[in-house]
């Protein structure tokens, strides 16, 4: 009768801690704004909107210009580019403009998304020129193409297509 009893103890506390880890990741998986969990992406959003907020909270190191007077980068603005020559499945391609408060920069980037990991390349390096954006580094490879500007909407934080 012991045996049974320390059984009966050990099965409850199994079934215990099942029920409590399933709903704790169910929670996570619907609560997370992280873009990576353990490695994995865990949300539901497209690839777009996972590369946004990848390089949304990682511009600082993702920038190859420094910052002025000890500012942090901030995206301001994304570009999106119709009939894009970028032919890899797993990655976005855009222009992404960001500022210190003192300084604006542009970059092209590719962000890749894949189900495990998400990195990307800067393709070229632009600084406002006096009517325009000057390129200073890498290959404008999408120059001349029709692009669509995304801008975060304040009420609701998420990035809105503006034409």
């Amino acid at each position: 009768m012991g045996m049974n009893k320390k059984q009966l103890t050990v099965g409850f506390i199994l079934v215990v801690l099942l029920v409590v880890g399933y709903y704790g990741l169910k929670s996570d998986k619907i609560s997370d704004e992280n873009i990576i969990d353990d490695g994995v992406i865990s949300d539901s959003r497209d690839s777009l909107e996972i590369a946004f907020g990848y390089v949304q909270e990682n511009i600082s190191e993702i920038s190859p210009v420094e910052t002025v007077l000890g500012g942090t980068w901030y995206v301001s603005r994304f570009w999106t580019i119709e009939n894009s020559d970028n032919v890899m499945n797993d990655s976005e391609r855009f222009y992404v403009e960001y500022e210190d408060g003192h300084v604006m920069n542009k970059i092209l980037l590719d962000v890749f998304v894949d189900e495990f990991s998400i990195s990307h390349e800067v393709k070229a390096v632009f600084e406002p020129g006096e009517s325009d954006w000057v390129l200073i580094e890498g290959e404008d490879l999408e120059v001349g193409k029709d692009v669509h500007l995304y801008e975060k909407d304040s009420g609701s934080e998420q990035w809105v297509k503006k034409n």
